[in-house]
């Protein structure tokens, strides 16, 4: 009897202890750097065109801090402009003229959105987010796929820049609704805040061979390459090598910048004969590397 008494007692220490090392072993998530945008949740700060919507400062809090502002909608068919009786009613965040943010040092845009309609068997809110004037304004259509729940909202600020807005002074952000979406006299209600800018941790997100067959001798190969994340750690430098099997033929710390850019690896110097050869970035970093291949081929080379 002891001894069993004594065999249940060790089992469950054991236990408790490898439950113990196991929690001890977990790897919090990392912080993701960040700059709130505070003056985007300052109802002060917002502009309704057509006074078509309200806003307030809600006393529900933002899941990912501050208050939330209440954007208020109420949808009347028989308001809207001649021809156009369904609108678009719109408020803008963050109504600024001065020195802005500039958002060129960060890779997101994100915050948080609730809604709510005043008639429950709605199970889909729908609402556009707008950045800068046409002609060069960037759309993103954002479904709330059910009322009552805070959705997160991620927008690559590479994506804004590509629309042509200038990324390094953005004077407001706005949210708008088409009536067409809803019923005549529904009460459409967002909540909205969280807004910051924020970095993905560092990594080459890709790495391609634009050239990826290539006659004897070949001068140069063109590399499409990704860099997302810290500038401090861009600073550092990329390592990048060139090697067929086993054998480095070439290795340089490429002057490269964040975002999406062509290199030209220059192969002037190695009069490569036909082959296959590969590149990598990070060679010696499991958690970080990239490898692409091409190859060096006789006759009708892009085969």
């Amino acid at each position: 009897m002891i001894i069993n008494l004594f065999c249940i007692i060790t089992l469950v220490m054991t236990l408790s202890l490898r439950l113990s090392a196991q929690e001890s072993t977990q790897v919090p998530s990392p912080q993701v750097p960040s700059l709130p945008l505070l003056r985007m949740s300052d109802p002060s700060l917002c502009s309704i065109p057509d006074n078509e919507a309200s806003v307030a400062l809600s006393d529900i809090d933002c899941p990912s801090g501050g208050k939330a502002v209440r954007m208020t909608v109420p949808v009347d068919f028989s308001t809207g402009q001649a021809g156009h009786p369904k609108g678009w009613p719109r408020v803008s965040f963050g109504k600024l003229e001065g020195s802005q943010e500039d958002w060129s040092a960060w890779d997101n845009l994100e915050f948080m959105v609730m809604g709510k309609v005043s008639r429950p068997e709605v199970t889909r809110l729908v609402l556009t987010l707008l950045i800068g004037a046409r002609p060069n304004q960037f759309m993103l259509p954002i479904k709330l796929d059910k009322q009552g729940e805070w959705q997160r909202v991620t927008v690559p600020v590479a994506d804004i820049k590509a629309k042509g807005v200038p990324v390094d002074k953005i004077p407001r952000i706005t949210l708008s609704i088409a009536e067409s979406d809803y019923a005549d006299k529904d009460l459409v209600e967002l909540l909205v805040g969280g807004f910051r800018l924020t970095r993905t941790p560092f990594e080459i997100s890709s790495l391609m061979i634009l050239d990826p067959a290539l006659p004897p001798g070949a001068k140069s190969v063109r590399l499409e390459v990704n860099i997302i994340g810290s500038e401090a750690e861009l600073q550092r430098g990329i390592p990048l090598v060139l090697r067929q099997k086993d054998n480095v033929l070439h290795s340089e710390v490429p002057p490269w910048k964040r975002g999406a850019q062509v290199y030209e690896l220059d192969l002037s110097k190695l009069n490569l004969p036909s082959g296959h050869y590969e590149v990598s970035v990070f060679p010696e970093d499991p958690t970080l590397q990239k490898v692409a291949t091409f190859k060096i081929v006789e006759g009708p080379w892009n085969q």
